[in-house]
């Protein structure tokens, strides 16, 4: 319990954990590492400072100073959806998502990331997207497409793509209202 009311967002980004989901938010909003070593100060877009499993862009003798989220624009709707074996454990696969709505409230366009399912959170986005229903059917496998899921003791790789399709069907509910965070799955691809 210290451990984890001590720990901080940079040295979670630091850790560089695939699962964890300081990364995948960062990953998801575009965020920006700031590193500061002898030799001067680096920006490291989040997509590029996580680099594999515990393993980030820090240099020897390098440390992060300062993690920039950007305030996403107005009409932006976030969704988030896990699978842990316990609560407060970190996920077998974990989505995250973005859903952007014009002044009509129309879906525009959608960025996911996945954590859990690769190396890294990787992020895709989504664009002419026109509803729940297109969206729903095409977020679940471009974020498919995307992940390159490896098996461990916790899952195997295809029950971690499994996993993707149904925590992104998940979260992209959410962005649209009809699913509460904890909500039983609904639809057919759901596990």
């Amino acid at each position: 319990m210290a451990i984890r009311n001590r720990g901080t967002i940079g040295g979670s980004l630091a850790h560089a954990d695939p699962a964890a989901e300081l990364p995948l938010v960062s990953v998801l909003l575009d965020a920006k590492i700031i590193t500061r070593s002898r030799s001067g100060e680096r920006t490291i877009a989040a997509r590029d400072f996580l680099l594999g499993p515990m393993t980030s862009a820090l240099g020897a003798g390098e440390i992060i100073t300062e993690i920039r989220f950007p305030i996403p624009p107005g009409g932006v709707r976030f969704g988030f959806a896990e699978m842990c074996r316990r609560r407060g454990d970190f996920a077998i696969v974990a989505a995250a998502c973005a859903v952007s709505f014009d002044a009509r409230r129309r879906c525009i366009g959608a960025r996911i990331a996945i954590g859990g399912a690769g190396s890294a959170p990787i992020a895709i986005d989504l664009d002419g997207a026109e509803g729940p229903d297109s969206l729903i059917a095409q977020a679940p496998e471009a974020a498919a497409r995307a992940a390159d899921p490896a098996a461990d003791i916790h899952a195997s790789a295809d029950f971690r793509l499994r996993l993707v399709r149904v925590m992104t069907a998940r979260a992209i509910r959410q962005c649209f209202g009809d699913a509460p965070p904890d909500a039983p799955a609904r639809d057919a691809n759901d596990a």
